[in-house]
């Protein structure tokens, strides 16, 4: 069976000195993995291609990536690649896919954990995504008829949050009755959002209507 083994060392020994406003953390990221002699398979970026970017919706414009393996959000600069702080405060749009990534929280495996995750809407209650890529490892078959599977990095399902105070964000439940409890007082109002629009809890074109909707109020 292969078996991985994976470092992270990020230095953070100065902060850029040619950037605007400190925005980014000069970063040395080392990531190595045991395959056994297997070749990896997938990618630990959302998007292989580094896209334009702002911070904060500053003057300078970035080309950035992010690394949802790490939970690392990589700039490329003439000198390396530097880091996003990973800071309540920081707001990163993806200017050319209109995405924006924003910092929280969230509750997972008995104990807290910070991501960045994606902002589909605005407003007192943001409705967001976490987007993940998981390592499996590789199998060696003993079987003639049948191909090895190779060690694979691969984008796993997206899951949603809402983000509620002190940046904090928790998952939405699948059922439906544990969805609506989510909105207390207002639950009812939602129920009939949904019902007369004909709107479901679990699709991304359908959550983002009924939190447009939520905070509309």
């Amino acid at each position: 069976m292969y078996k991985m083994l994976f470092f992270l060392l990020i230095s953070i020994s100065a902060y850029a000195q040619d950037v605007l406003d400190q925005d980014l953390i000069r970063g040395t990221v080392f990531k190595s993995f045991d395959l056994g002699g297997g070749a990896l398979v997938g990618t630990p970026y959302i998007n292989e291609e580094f896209l334009p970017a702002k911070i904060n919706d500053g003057k300078v414009l970035y080309f950035m990536r992010y690394d949802a393996y790490t939970n690392q959000m990589e700039a490329q600069q003439e000198d390396g690649i530097y880091l996003a702080p990973m800071s309540y405060n920081v707001t990163i749009n993806f200017t050319t896919t209109d995405k924006t990534y924003q910092v929280f929280d969230y509750f997972v495996d008995g104990e807290f954990t910070t991501e960045f995750f994606v902002v589909l809407t605005k407003g007192r209650h943001k409705l967001l995504v976490l987007e993940d890529v998981k390592f499996f490892e590789g199998v060696k078959t003993r079987s003639t008829l049948k191909e090895d599977t190779p060690p694979t990095l691969k984008r796993v399902t997206d899951k949603f949050f809402v983000s509620q105070a002190d940046h904090n964000a928790v998952e939405l439940p699948r059922k439906k009755n544990d969805f609506l409890s989510l909105f207390k007082e207002d639950a009812e109002k939602i129920e009939a959002f949904m019902k007369k629009e004909k709107l479901g809890n679990k699709s991304k074109e359908d959550l983002i209507k009924i939190f447009e909707f939520y905070n509309s109020f």
